[in-house]
């Protein structure tokens, strides 16, 4: 159940299930992003990974989660693990662009009482920057601006490091990638061919087992990602994020640019879920221009969504916390221009007795 995972292992993978595109180097302490769905909705099952040796047919059997044996799979060769980390950082969300590459984005949620009216609601600004890029890691900061008593005030900057493969703290473990065969993912007509390539990363006494489904010529490259976690003998959440249309057009910065749809369900195994909707493009650093996501208690009750949007981004450094147009200071108005007088002082005194006669005749 998921009480039995560990506070480290449940953190982790709910981060990833809210924010695995954009990563958008959330934490675990920001709020999600959400989609607008039925207050109730019935739990479906979500499919287990797919398990692969070296040489398997697509169709290769289901597996129980926590259950490979080195007769099923076998660890890949360095060139393969490289020719992995190459195909996802082709489309990556942050290793893709330099250090120096930020975004900022406005987050606002609201969450739901047991009778379906709205209990709280919060706006709160986020910005993430790119700090360092390396061949298996990158890293992120993280600053929440949050509103207090009718004030922003700026929350301590977070700097986290994450590995390429799977967008987990370094501190979770070394993933280890341990094969991969050929595959297939549907997006509408178009039916892509993909290599799925299995990651198991193991820390703490829990493991996860992460399908990363990557189509070489397909934007983006990662289309498709399962991951499922144990503690012990005990299963933890699921997640299936998947992405579900190519080709769509999106406004980035004044122009037109290639995006895709991204769709994310997160189940617990008490049948708690988080269901969210994401469109993304590489134009943008972390990925996302706009997220929702939705949660949902174990009997299908709205208990949270949460709207996340692209306030600004760039690749300068210099240009992170540059204030935007409604709120930065206008500059000091140039001084007026210089102005000449030419004085006549006898005219002068004629338009002044005309003024005093035309006051008093009497003059």
């Amino acid at each position: 159940m998921l009480h039995r995972l560990n506070s480290n292992s449940r953190r982790r993978l709910l981060v990833t299930a809210i924010a695995l595109l954009s990563i958008g180097g959330a934490s675990a302490d920001e709020p999600a992003a959400e989609l607008e769905a039925p207050v109730l909705i019935q739990p479906a099952d979500l499919p287990e990974p797919r398990r692969y040796n070296g040489a398997a047919a697509p169709e290769a059997s289901v597996g129980t989660p926590g259950s490979l044996g080195s007769d099923v799979l076998a660890p890949l060769d360095e060139a393969s693990i490289q020719q992995l980390g190459a195909a996802v950082r082709a489309s990556h969300p942050w290793a893709r662009f330099s250090p120096g590459a930020w975004r900022r984005v406005r987050v606002t949620s609201q969450s739901f009482a047991e009778d379906g009216s709205v209990a709280s609601a919060s706006t709160a600004e986020r910005t993430e920057r790119l700090v360092a890029v390396g061949e298996e890691t990158y890293t992120l900061e993280t600053e929440n601006q949050l509103p207090v008593a009718g004030q922003t005030a700026a929350a301590p900057t977070l700097s986290r490091k994450l590995w390429l493969l799977t967008d987990h703290a370094t501190d979770s473990g070394r993933p280890k990638a341990i094969s991969h065969a050929p595959a297939s993912i549907s997006l509408g007509a178009m039916v892509a061919s993909c290599d799925a390539w299995i990651l198991v990363t193991t820390n703490a006494g829990a493991t996860e087992e992460l399908t990363l489904s990557l189509a070489e010529g397909v934007v983006p490259t990662l289309l498709r990602r399962e991951s499922a976690a144990t503690q012990g003998d005990g299963p933890g959440p699921r997640l299936v994020q998947s992405v579900s249309r190519t080709d769509l057009p999106t406004l980035y910065q004044g122009k037109m640019v290639t995006s895709w749809r991204l769709t994310t369900t997160l189940e617990s195994p008490d049948g708690a879920r988080t269901i969210g909707d994401a469109v993304a493009s590489l134009e943008v650093p972390g990925g996302i221009h706009t997220e929702t996501t939705t949660e949902y208690s174990p009997d299908g009750r709205r208990l949270r969504w949460v709207v996340t949007e692209l306030v600004d981004s760039g690749l300068d450094p210099q240009e992170v916390g540059a204030p935007d147009s409604e709120s930065s200071t206008a500059a000091p108005s140039p001084p007026p221009p210089a102005v000449s007088i030419e004085v006549r002082p006898r005219k002068f005194l004629r338009i002044l007795r005309r003024e005093q006669r035309e006051a008093d005749p009497g003059i």
